[in-house]
């Protein structure tokens, strides 16, 4: 059975979060899918591994970054 509240846009923000407060190297696909309430079996169904997680990480974080307008100054 799916846990249908996660998502891997919510396991990506989950683990920013990890590693901005624990660091990343205390990050694990254990720890992060204890924290999302899951099984660690059923969170490689969301994301596969941790490099793969670590690339929705990067992705997250710059799509946060605000990108200036071009023409402006």
């Amino acid at each position: 059975m799916k846990h249908r509240s996660l998502t891997v846009k919510k396991s990506a923000e989950t683990a920013l979060e990890f590693a901005n407060n624990e660091g990343f190297e205390a990050l694990s696909m254990r720890a992060l899918s204890g924290l999302l309430n899951v099984t660690a079996i059923s969170f490689y169904n969301y994301v596969p591994d941790k490099d793969v997680l670590l690339e929705l990480m990067l992705d997250k974080a710059v799509a946060e970054i605000d990108s200036p307008v071009v023409g402006d100054t």
